[in-house]
């Protein structure tokens, strides 16, 4: 694990009281945590599945207030509530009139809890199973996280999510943002284990409040909103295959005429001395969907643009997870079912086994994303994307290396 410099340290702690200055983020901080104890004690029995999804599993199901639902609101950030709502709903919240229905604190990939398995008897008894770990008192944070991640149906997200919220000041979410805002301190992460004693370091060092209110400032961090002055900041911790692959769709997309967004959280990387901002928007134009989906979208490795609609979207996976870059381009498949942009995951040859397992997985057959992502290999890629950049007018040269892995396959996938 290595310690954030001195100088980054700086500007990390004076951006951290921003952020608990801020009457939006405060309040947002508070909700979540109000949350939190209420599904302490809603979980302080077993439940019914019904109301597990409802309540727990799903980010925000609903959120009424006087007659509206609010869902959704709270957390924009493209339209931030103005002083007299936000007066009104902290009022509310501390009169019990606000109701809240859902975690508030991690997004899930499906509404439901599991929905591969459709024995209703088994996710009721994994979840009661969950629900009896998180009351024992004999086990510590990590060994309640540790025997939930065992359970079929909860992976680190929501599995360490939960914890966190039945431990908010001694236990944090394991989860995607978290772990990238981290390595962009300078910080080694390359498991759980080192993720632990990194944000861990980081909470003494703030002197956080809760580990509900560092994952809030992290991931503030991770999107962008919180600006750090890249010169303080240690250069990033880059697979260099990846990018690599990032700057050549850069310059492919911009060859034929079109914008191009690179991952926020990828701005600050170099190639050939280049940051990969230069080669950027600034920022991602709205994309006509809601606020959470663009957020998840925003993170989408690479997207060719026309002004406001996406033309193409590209995921890296060198060594990072397949799983959570098909996320991503399905994220962007539910916001648009009838989507016809060419969706791509770029990964090397010996993973492209793996990338077709993922593809198969029920949650991604059910958008049929199997159907619209297809594979190219990374070494393909590399090798001709330097004489492509000479003479590439449109999508096609793309769409000539792109393979679908399950063309002769179809009949067999229905």
């Amino acid at each position: 694990m290595t310690s954030v410099n001195q100088s980054s340290l700086n500007q990390l702690t004076t951006e951290f009281q921003r952020f608990r200055e801020d009457a939006l983020e405060r309040f947002r901080v508070k909700l979540r945590l109000f949350r939190a104890s209420q599904i302490q004690q809603l979980l302080s029995t077993p439940i019914d599945l019904e109301t597990f999804n409802r309540e727990v599993w799903w980010s925000e199901s609903y959120t009424p207030f006087r007659g509206k639902d609010i869902s959704r609101k709270i957390f924009n950030l493209q339209q931030p509530l103005d002083a007299t709502c936000l007066s009104q709903l902290e009022q509310a919240l501390d009169s019990g009139e606000l109701e809240l229905h859902g975690n508030y604190t991690w997004g899930s990939a499906t509404r439901t809890y599991y929905p591969r398995i459709k024995d209703k008897s088994r996710k009721v008894k994994n979840i009661h199973q969950a629900i009896a770990i998180l009351n024992d008192s004999t086990l510590s944070p990590d060994e309640k996280a540790e025997r939930i991640l065992e359970i079929d149906g909860f992976g680190p997200n929501s599995g360490t999510g939960l914890v966190m919220l039945f431990h908010p000041t001694e236990f944090a979410i394991y989860n995607i943002p978290s772990k990238q805002a981290l390595e962009g301190l300078g910080y080694q992460v390359g498991n759980i284990t080192e993720f632990k004693k990194a944000i861990c370091q980081l909470f003494a060092i703030l002197k956080a409040d809760s580990f509900i209110e560092l994952d809030r400032f992290l991931y503030l961090i991770d999107i962008g909103e919180i600006d750090l002055d890249e010169k303080s900041l240690p250069p990033p911790r880059v697979n260099h295959l990846h990018t690599e692959i990032q700057w050549w769709l850069a310059k492919l997309g911009r060859e034929i005429g079109g914008d191009v967004w690179i991952a926020a959280n990828d701005h600050r990387r170099k190639f050939n001395d280049q940051p990969l901002n230069q080669l950027s928007l600034d920022a991602l134009p709205p994309l006509g969907i809601k606020e959470e989906t663009q957020g998840a979208i925003r993170l989408i490795d690479v997207l060719w643009l026309d002004e406001n609609e996406v033309t193409a979207a590209f995921e890296i996976e060198c060594t990072t997870s397949i799983y959570s870059g098909l996320l991503r381009l399905s994220d962007l498949l539910a916001s648009s079912p009838n989507l016809i942009t060419p969706l791509y995951i770029v990964a090397p040859e010996k993973r492209r086994n793996q990338v077709r397992r993922e593809l198969l997985r029920p949650t991604f057959k059910r958008l049929k994303l199997h159907e619209k992502c297809r594979y190219i290999p990374a070494e393909t890629f590399v090798q001709q994307a330097p004489s492509m950049t000479q003479w590439i007018s449109s999508h096609d040269a793309i769409k000539r290396l792109a393979e679908d892995l399950f063309e002769h396959e179809e009949s067999n996938l229905q």
